[in-house]
């Protein structure tokens, strides 16, 4: 479901999900995991391997929340093309079984993220994997470094809610 068109209810069960996966240590061994080598970045595994990654972090929320999915965040309508407010001050505090992980955030302009959105339709129209793979690529990490702070570090972005938003929209 867009984030955008989530229910009170909805946003605060996500988020209550989120903070009950943080404290019993699953969401820290998530954030080891993708910061492990697994070949997941910059070529065509991005996709098929974060698919895996949201279904594992979706069946945690479950356990919490079996109502709960995860939302995406749709930065390619003009209307979405900022940091989504509700999530705003959900800022946790991360412990993984290497490191504490304290999420920051520096978002760029609308008009910054547009610019990233703008080649979505290129992306779109290829029509063979290899081809449509690579501009999504590209996409995919701007929108990280568009987000700024823990988003914009591979080795710790799954600690950051909106890293799951983000990725729900691309598998989409």
């Amino acid at each position: 479901k867009d984030q955008a068109v989530l229910t009170e209810t909805e946003r605060s069960r996500y988020i209550c999900a989120f903070n009950m996966i943080n404290n019993d240590g699953t969401l820290g061994q998530l954030v080891d995991i993708h910061s492990e080598m697994h070949m997941q970045h910059a070529n065509a595994r991005l996709l098929p391997w974060h698919r895996v990654f949201l279904y594992l972090f979706e069946e945690a929320l479950h356990n919490y929340h079996p109502d709960v999915c995860i939302p995406y965040w749709d930065w390619t309508r003009p209307e979405e093309q900022h940091f989504p407010d509700w999530l705003g001050a959900v800022l946790p505090t991360v412990h993984t079984p290497t490191r504490t992980i304290n999420v920051i955030r520096a978002p760029g302009s609308g008009g910054g993220l547009a610019s990233i959105a703008s080649g979505t339709p290129t992306a779109m129209s290829k029509t063979t994997y290899g081809e449509f793979s690579g501009i999504i690529n590209g996409i995919h990490g701007s929108v990280h470094i568009w987000v700024g702070g823990t988003m914009s570090d591979a080795a710790v972005s799954p600690a950051d809610p909106v890293f799951w938003l983000h990725h729900a929209n691309l598998d989409r």
